[in-house]
């Protein structure tokens, strides 16, 4: 879970510390699957948030071409 579970932790972004975030969201994108406990344009800056948009796309990227994965996949059509 990227960002932890603990809703009051998002309260006060100032305590929130965005490179950790990012570096979460890294590691995940290497995982089979992504999970965000808060909507990451709520609680990061522009240019984490790009980090974290740039990690989801690299996990396509490595899903895709290195396991073979379709690209179809989540697309709501029947895969033949």
């Amino acid at each position: 879970m990227i960002g932890g579970g603990n809703w009051v932790s998002f309260l006060d972004n100032k305590t929130m510390d965005q490179d950790l975030v990012v570096r979460s969201a890294q590691i995940h994108a290497l995982m089979p699957m992504m999970q965000f406990s808060v909507a990451p344009w709520r609680i990061l800056d522009p240019g984490h948030l790009d980090a974290v948009k740039k990690g989801s796309a690299d996990k396509k990227e490595i899903y895709f071409k290195n396991y073979g994965i379709s690209p179809k996949i989540g697309t709501n059509r029947r895969v033949d």
